[in-house]
């Protein structure tokens, strides 16, 4: 999946658990984070420090001031499930 931050705007998005019919299920329990990464600079987003939680959903949210601050165009993300890649893609920042 790829997103677009915008510089210097907040940035927020969910990732939505679904069973195979498409339907909303209830997320797996454990330690869920993202790992934003690029060349030898990386960041990571934990719950209450840059991702929230709700019953089927978890969203991934960076401050106006922190993506003012990103030195790259485009940088990588991994979400990961105890330490399980879940997803992955592209950050591009404008």
């Amino acid at each position: 999946m790829d997103f677009v931050l915008i510089r210097g705007k907040d940035f927020s998005e969910p990732f939505n658990f679904k069973n195979a019919h498409g339907k909303s299920i209830a997320m797996p329990n454990g330690v869920y984070k993202i790992v934003l990464e690029r060349g030898t600079w990386a960041r990571e987003y934990t719950l209450y420090h840059g991702l929230s939680r709700t019953r089927n959903q978890i969203t991934w949210m960076i401050p106006a001031e922190e993506s003012a601050d990103f030195a790259y165009n485009v940088m990588y993300y991994t979400l990961y499930l105890n330490d399980d890649e879940l997803a992955r893609g592209v950050l591009r920042i404008q």
